[in-house]
């Protein structure tokens, strides 16, 4: 999930107005046993969309049972509200339409088409499954925890996906989205629209595709979304994981694409271009992007584009029409490159490999380099377990605390961990504050102190403290006074092991509230446990991490008391 300070706090109020909204009726619709001069109740069910919609007010919500719905078209009527309402207006009713537990009705398609104005609908659908949704000048629709797959059994003709078209305040959570012949969300035209938590897979072209043909796309989010296996259909197709191609002059503004892992695209993960229109004021962060064909990222014709906090593998481009780019706190595999590194607001605090270095420019004093030669350790220091695509970043690698806060934003990651005050470098921060230095290095006996040239030592030497008495018991530790040496290491060791509890503590204390959190949301139970397996997964690591520290810190202690005794 990614349910962040991202997603804007209108959508938090939607939700508590979808789940606070007092439904005025309930009705039920049976396409198999169904009748429509039934009365619309549970033991009396209708059969045909366009019998509830005909008798369906503000408020009210429709039951649907198994069966075939055919086409769902928008209603007659104009329903209360406007084309200006947001979708966290309180004063919204919802008209919802949300299947009976249990069970999975199908539409063959969604027209939700409206030609002239801005029409408001307030339509709310909910486990619906259908294989084409298309809407054109509608404003105010959430479609939640629902399926949209192509209509054939062949990738060659399977027709569907969603395509919203001048469009306003649409919300698409939870939802399944695949085995589709070409795009598999289509936005143009449109503003205030964001797709989240969805599994989108088994894509003919684009999973994504962003188009602004005669006004601009204002405010699109993509966030949290697992993009991944292009089916590529036809050998002429150019399949994108996201695909922005603004034309005509117009183009996108405050768009965020965010918190997505995308891996198995056909040619490129990310792609923005135009013609003489731009990708203005958009942020694409903590996404983690690999198994690309071609091309990893293409990011052309950006202005003021915040790149950040990213793990991407492969082949990555910032053309030279990309103007005050930011690009930091990113984690690059691959060839990296800046076509005009002095067209850059930013480019700092990067983990990146030099596979070619006559392409990479514009290098920076915090940013950390992998020589060519070590692409392989790199993999190895960094991921936990590249080999099985887990690029969550190792305890002790350099990724961890990589950038101060600002410039990176303290966002929450990917798997919505809050990021500390020292972020680690890429999409995924390790749970925890960041802890106290430590003084000493534990592996290294420190250089003998050497007293100050210029002080003179004491008249007088202080009177020794007596040693405590002797109880007849024995600790393993000495009653002498150790060494300042080792004291001083010993002293140092202590610290360490007070502040590695305090961390285990606060991430342990942190995944329980994190399973806490995903369990109480309303998502696909398959992608809740997966959720929560991964954590599962990471408080093991965590545990054992913490053992094996634990347990080396007491040998290191135990080693300095006995030589402390031995002096």
């Amino acid at each position: 999930m990614y349910s962040k300070r991202l997603i804007i706090t209108t959508l938090t109020a939607l939700f508590l107005n979808l789940a606070s909204s007092a439904f005025c009726e309930t009705y039920y619709l049976d396409a198999v046993n169904g009748d429509d001069s039934n009365s619309g109740t549970s033991n009396s069910p209708w059969r045909t969309v366009a019998k509830a919609q005909s008798v369906v007010q503000p408020g009210d919500k429709v039951i649907l049972s198994n069966g075939d719905y055919d086409a769902f078209t928008p209603p007659n009527s104009i329903y209360d509200g406007d084309a200006t309402q947001s979708l966290a207006d309180t004063t919204i009713h919802w008209i919802t339409w949300q299947a009976k537990p249990g069970h999975t009705p199908t539409f063959n398609a969604i027209y939700l088409e409206r030609e002239g104005n801005k029409y408001f609908l307030g339509y709310w659908l909910k486990g619906l499954k259908f294989h084409w949704l298309s809407t054109k000048n509608i404003v105010a629709l959430n479609i939640e925890n629902c399926e949209v797959i192509g209509c054939n059994d062949s990738i060659d003709t399977a027709y569907g996906g969603l395509s919203f078209n001048s469009s306003s305040n649409i919300y698409v959570a939870d939802s399944k989205i695949h085995f589709i012949r070409d795009n598999g969300v289509s936005i143009s035209n449109s503003c205030h629209v964001t797709v989240a938590n969805c599994d989108v897979y088994d894509i003919g072209v684009d999973h994504f595709t962003l188009r602004t043909e005669y006004s601009d796309c204002v405010n699109i989010r993509i966030i949290g979304n697992t993009i991944r296996n292009t089916m590529q259909w036809n050998s002429s197709a150019h399949p994108d994981g996201i695909q922005c191609y603004a034309s005509s002059g117009n183009g996108f503004r405050n768009c965020v694409i965010a918190g997505n892992k995308m891996y198995n695209m056909g040619v490129q993960g990310i792609f923005t271009s135009a013609i003489n229109g731009v990708f203005a004021d958009g942020v694409i962060e903590n996404n983690l992007i690999y198994d690309c064909g071609s091309s990893t990222l293409n990011i052309a014709n950006t202005s003021n584009l915040i790149f950040r906090n990213n793990t991407v593998f492969g082949y990555s481009a910032f053309s030279s029409s990309c103007t005050n780019l930011s690009v930091y706190n990113n984690i690059f595999y691959g060839s990296y490159i800046l076509r005009d590194p002095y067209n850059l607001k930013y480019n700092d605090y990067n983990i990146y490999s030099q596979d070619y270095t006559d392409w990479l420019k514009g290098t920076e004093p915090h940013s950390y380099m992998y020589p060519r030669e070590q692409l392989a350790a790199m993999l190895g220091e960094l991921f936990t377990d590249a080999a099985d695509d887990d690029y969550s970043i190792r305890s002790n690698c350099i990724a961890v605390d990589f950038c101060p806060q600002s410039p990176a934003a303290a966002y929450d990651d990917i798997l919505d961990q809050p990021r500390d005050s020292l972020p680690d470098a890429g999409c995924y921060e390790i749970m925890g504050d960041t802890p106290p230095p430590v003084e000493e290095p534990l592996d290294e006996e420190p250089p003998a102190e050497e007293p100050p040239a210029a002080e003179e030592p004491p008249a007088e030497e202080p009177p020794a403290e007596e040693p405590p008495a002797d109880d007849g018991t024995d600790d393993g530790t000495s009653n002498d006074i150790p060494h300042p040496r080792v004291q001083k290491q010993i002293d140092s060791v202590n610290r360490t092991m007070t502040c590695t509890d305090a961390r285990y503590e606060m991430q342990i204390g942190r995944m329980d509230s994190l399973k806490d959190k995903i369990s109480s949301r309303d998502m696909l139970q398959e992608k809740k446990d997966k959720k929560i397996d991964r954590i599962d997964t990471k408080i093991e690591k965590i545990d054992l991490s913490y053992e094996r520290k634990m347990e080396l810190l007491t040998q290191k202690l135990s080693q300095l008391v006995s030589s402390a005794n031995t002096d």
